[in-house]
């Protein structure tokens, strides 16, 4: 994703080893996150299986095997990892080694599995897990069955945050086995300067958050739009549109602005980003001002 720091080069360096199973792609264009960058991995991908991998993360050394041999038992569509490690220190802007200390990061509001279990096949049941925020929703700590990502047409929306949720949230109404595990394979780490940790003036941060709640919206529901269950489920359709718009928080913005000035922002920008519908519109800015607390 024409990155600077020679990672192009690092790949390249394992091409004798790997020979034909390794193949490397160079975008002509950055594309500013990892949503496009995963599709075309997604794309060029071989194997039976695809996993992904943040630049500043890593996986345990058996983690791999472990996923595998799941999928590969319980002839699953997704292996669901439970719980992470962070470095105990928090931001980390040295590399990891024998000597770093860790602590388990867990995210999700549901006590972890003992063993691996296979979720229930009750599709209500799982999006209202989903909505109980049951499910941590990131890409990074998953395995995925290639063939049932490219026959349900399965990509990461064009945004740069939250777009493993959307993705996520796609494979498990849609993935026939999806079984959770407790074994802890992924070390997330945050650095300085990482797209999490980007900090933006107030006007650029109304801006990009108002068009990733607009834009993440949209595809939730063109998504469920495409399913008769959230026809006939439209409570929980609207469950996972209120938790999406949760997520986004403008309550630190007070702090800094006048509160008429951040609101008149506010509004204009959903405006913007809404093109004629008054409904839709009306609900995203009564669901953001009923989750502020100022």
């Amino acid at each position: 994703d024409c990155s600077t720091d020679k990672s192009i080069e690092t790949a390249k360096s394992f091409s004798d080893k790997f020979v034909e199973r390794l193949r490397i792609f160079q975008r002509s264009k950055n594309a500013g996150a990892a949503a496009l960058p995963r599709n075309d991995g997604i794309k060029l991908a071989r194997g039976k299986y695809i996993t992904f991998l943040d630049s500043d993360d890593f996986l345990t050394p058996e983690a791999l095997d472990i996923l595998y041999k799941t999928a590969e038992e319980n002839m699953a569509d997704v292996i669901h990892v439970e719980d992470s490690l962070v470095p105990a220190e928090g931001i980390l802007d040295k590399d990891i080694d024998s000597n770093t200390a860790f602590k388990l990061w867990k995210f999700q509001k549901k006590p972890s599995v003992k063993e691996p279990t296979i979720i229930t096949d009750d599709l209500a049941e799982r999006v209202a897990g989903f909505c109980r925020q049951e499910y941590i929703w990131w890409a990074c700590n998953k395995l995925f069955r290639r063939k049932f990502i490219i026959e349900n047409n399965i990509e990461f929306p064009d945004m740069k945050v939250y777009e493993d949720m959307i993705f996520l949230f796609k494979c498990l109404c849609l993935a026939k086995t999806y079984v959770r595990i407790p074994d802890i394979v992924y070390i997330y780490r945050r650095r300085t300067g990482s797209m999490s940790q980007i900090y933006y003036t107030i006007e650029g941060s109304i801006k990009k958050d108002i068009h990733q709640l607009v834009t993440g919206m949209k595809h939730f529901d063109e998504f469920m739009s495409s399913l008769k269950f959230f026809a006939e489920n439209v409570k929980l359709k609207y469950d996972v549109f209120d938790l999406f718009v949760s997520l986004q928080s403008f309550n630190n913005l007070y702090v800094h602005c006048n509160h008429t000035d951040i609101d008149n922002m506010i509004r204009s920008e959903i405006i913007n980003n809404i093109n004629n519908s008054a409904a839709f519109t009306t609900y995203c800015i009564h669901k953001i001002y009923s989750n502020m607390t100022r």
